[in-house]
């Protein structure tokens, strides 16, 4: 089991590219799911609900130092397929402790290329992975534009 805490995104790619092996990945991929917290009853809402996906999945995302200059992005999720768990689990390591305005302009897909995880994905598991792409980053792009108006 991983701890999703301490485990940066390099470290991520390399624990991905050191198995090179599509079965040895997709497995890698499910412990990565099963590294997940719980997520709350209380947050399965429809408001948090990432639609397009398959699954059921669910994001909940926050800012933590908001009277600070540059908050930091903070997300809750969870599925209930373990699969996009394992998505989940990889997009919490490479959003972690991002402050909003890098967050609103990371280029995710190519980080998320640098592991390959688009071989492993139906057409329709991609969609709800780029619609949880999209709910996170436009959060961040709107907390980023808050901070800029509240700085002026």
């Amino acid at each position: 089991m991983f701890d999703l805490q301490n485990i940066t995104y390099p470290q991520l790619v390399e624990e991905f590219r050191a198995l090179g092996d599509r079965d040895a990945e997709l497995e890698l991929l499910l412990e990565l799911g099963d590294s997940l917290p719980e997520f709350p009853q209380a947050d399965k809402t429809e408001e948090n609900r990432i639609h397009g996906c398959l699954s059921q999945a669910w994001v909940v995302p926050e800012l933590d130092g908001m009277a600070q200059s540059a908050p930091v992005l903070k997300l809750r999720a969870g599925s209930d397929s373990q699969i996009v768990s394992g998505l989940i689990a990889v997009l919490l390591v490479l959003f972690r402790d991002r402050a909003v305005g890098e967050a609103a302009t990371l280029d995710a897909r190519a980080a998320l290329a640098q592991i390959g995880l688009e071989r492993h994905l139906s057409p329709q598991r991609r969609n709800g992975l780029y619609g949880l792409l999209k709910r996170i980053q436009g959060f961040a792009r709107m907390a980023h534009a808050a901070v800029q108006s509240q700085a002026q």
